[in-house]
């Protein structure tokens, strides 16, 4: 386990810490929190925050132990004292408790199994100042179950994991205690210490939310489970007469009657363990069990003279399960790569791209990147940042603007013919849907219903009927379904999240003007994709004077030009002498722009990009090649320890 950070298993939330990854060795084990679905929703709700900080061995000098304490206090002057306070990991201290004075204020539990060293002096006293308790020491346990770690020499268990709690929430911690055979498993020599934490909070009401379902994309390609599906929906339109409810009432009994004859036919089996690695089998499994069992067996015979036999069976079986496992995963990795390879001799990308997606890992998680306010201030808590993002977008889309009547006046309207006319106005027919359905993509994420094109697709005919008849619904009463007027914003990953409050990337090349270039039978040249404007004028006049008109015609049809995505790029000019000689690396000075619209000034730069492609003052296309191979190469190291240098892949 190295590094900090937050990683998603299945439904849970593991919140870990642990050695730097820059110095990568066999000890580098470290903490985790585990949290269930329930409680990874409250976690986020709540803003909870968490920070490593690096405990220094016992042969390091007294100063860096003080360091140590004082990173630790200044962390915990940071968490507010409504807040629980969790502090866990090897704290390098032996503690001792009084047991004849048990008093609410101690800090530290009667069940102590060392006698107090100096570190566990100060952690004692960290403790008295912040109103800390230590949980490991107020719970009853056998000794080999509240012991963590056994020393090398004098072969003597000592309890140096802790997890410290604040008082106000001690009567959420539960229990604490060390578990050996876990450790066995991934070979450390301290044991795993598990805390159960239980906290009562404020029941809050929760809204409708629509039941997420998953579908096993091998059964949706199975003829005879579409086949059986479509006939159930058929019999359900059949028996169900819709003339008599409303628009909205009709779309929602075609949604939950979808959903349920979808998760009959197409739920992938539960006897599936996705829990489970792909390439995990029930051999491995088994040998990882005995392995476990060994380490156990080692343990209760330490100090004896059966000690070293117990310990070459462990050692034996810990090999056996990395060949085992390393062999298998051989075998897994070939498959995929096999199976890739296929797909692109078939052409058939969609296939191969997704298993590459699926093996690159490494995709940022979209709710863990950090939103600021317009003061660069960090927001934890739920409640602002979606009061941030109201504010965007209410900045984003609420500009005031005003459309001149002479521009709307001037606009000619051109009279359809006869024939669009007819097609316009004529109700949406049967083929239609059915080509609008079978046009859009598969695997492709749902709506705010959870029904995905793919669930139609399989639906046929039952669904092409149904959708039909409720577009008509909505063509004939000119009403909207209500559920096709809801949006969700899908909130854009920014790389890196190196940003100051909320900025998508744009880019700044919505607006680009070069001068000082000399062009023969044309003054002014304009490139124009959408939003995105490319002007180059041949003097700084003529480049004023562009934007100032720009400015004015476009605030007629009511736009406003962005000045902040708007930057001004001088071309590149050598020196030449009277003969016409060019001298290399000797650039003509070139005057400071200075152009300001609406008070602010338009910034001045050496490269920008449009449309994907960098350009540069000095018109040169190695920077645009840097960036193009740069991205080739990071896109091709993501799959290199998984793909490219399996033996059973062809690069040609």
């Amino acid at each position: 386990m190295y590094d900090s950070g937050v990683k998603f298993v299945n439904d849970y939330t593991m919140i870990y810490s642990g050695a730097p990854s820059d110095n990568k060795t066999r000890k580098a084990h470290g903490v985790a929190i585990c949290l269930d679905p329930i409680a990874t929703k409250v976690w986020k709700d709540s803003g909870s925050e968490w920070e490593a900080v690096i405990n220094p061995s016992t042969k390091k000098v007294a100063e860096d132990a003080d360091k140590f304490y004082f990173d630790l206090q200044d962390t915990i002057n940071n968490v507010s004292t409504n807040d629980m306070l969790i502090i866990m990991g090897d704290l390098n201290a032996w503690m001792s408790g009084n047991q004849q004075q048990l008093s609410p204020t101690n800090c530290v539990g009667p069940f102590t199994v060392d006698v107090e060293n100096e570190n566990g002096t100060r952690l004692k006293n960290l403790c008295e100042i912040n109103n800390i308790i230590v949980s490991n020491t107020f719970f009853q346990h056998k000794l080999l179950h509240q012991t963590f770690w056994i020393h090398p020499g004098n072969k003597i268990w000592h309890m140096l994991d802790y997890m410290l709690a604040n008082k106000k929430f001690r009567s959420s911690v539960e229990d604490v205690q060390m578990y050996r055979r876990a450790s066995g498993a991934i070979g450390t020599d301290h044991h795993l210490m598990r805390t159960k934490i239980k906290i009562h909070l404020k029941s809050r009401r929760k809204g409708d939310l629509q039941k997420k379902i998953s579908m096993d994309a091998v059964k949706l390609k199975d003829e005879k489970l579409v086949e059986a599906f479509q006939k159930d929906l058929r019999e359900m339109v059949d028996d169900v007469n819709v003339d008599t409810i409303s628009i909205d009432e009709k779309y929602e009994l075609f949604v939950s009657h979808l959903k349920k004859k979808a998760e009959e036919h197409f739920i992938p089996d539960k006897k599936f363990n996705r829990k489970r690695k792909e390439w995990l089998t029930d051999e491995i499994l088994k040998i990882i069990d005995k392995k476990a069992m060994a380490f156990v067996e080692w343990e209760n015979h330490r100090g004896t003279n059966l000690e070293a036999n117990y310990r070459n069976k462990y050692k034996r079986l810990r090999k056996l399960a990395k060949t085992k496992i390393e062999h298998r995963q051989e075998e897994y990795w070939d498959e995929i790569c096999e199976d890739i390879e296929k797909f692109i001799k078939i052409n058939d990308p969609a296939n191969a791209f997704s298993i590459i997606r699926r093996l690159k890992r490494g995709n940022k998680r979209v709710e863990n990147m950090p939103i600021k306010d317009k003061n660069g201030k960090l927001l934890v808590n739920s409640t602002d940042q979606l009061e941030r993002w109201r504010e965007y977008f209410c900045e984003l889309f609420n500009i005031h603007s005003t459309v001149d009547p002479d521009v709307i006046n001037e606009i000619q309207i051109t009279t359809p013919s006869r024939s669009d006319l007819e097609r316009q106005n004529a109700q949406p027919s049967i083929e239609e849907v059915e080509r609008a359905l079978n046009q859009m993509k598969s695997r492709k994420a749902p709506g705010s219903d959870e029904v995905t094109a793919d669930i139609l697709k399989a639906g046929g005919e039952p669904v092409i009927k149904w959708l039909h008849e409720i577009f008509n619904d909505v063509w004939e009463n000119e009403k909207m379904v209500k559920e096709w007027s809801s949006v969700t914003l899908v909130r854009k990953v920014i790389e890196e999240a190196n940003v100051a409050g909320v900025k998508f990337s744009y880019g700044r090349n919505d607006f680009f003007h070069g001068c000082r270039e000399k062009y023969e039978n044309f003054n002014v040249l304009a490139l124009l994709y959408a939003d995105n404007l490319v002007a180059m004028c041949e003097t700084t006049d003529d480049l004023e004077k562009f934007m100032r008109s720009f400015e004015k015609i476009t605030q007629k049809f009511g736009l406003t030009m962005s000045v902040k995505k708007t930057c001004i790029m001088t071309l590149q000019q050598l020196k030449k002498d009277q003969h016409g000689k060019i001298f290399k690396g000797h650039e003509v000075d070139h005057l400071n722009i200075d152009i300001n619209i609406r008070n602010q000034k338009i910034e001045t730069v050496d490269s920008f990009t449009y449309l994907g492609c960098t350009i540069t003052r000095d018109q040169r296309q190695d920077t645009e090649l840097e960036i193009r191979l740069a991205k080739a190469a990071r896109a091709f190291n993501m799959l290199r320890y998984t793909i490219w240098h399996r033996k059973s892949v062809s690069i040609a």
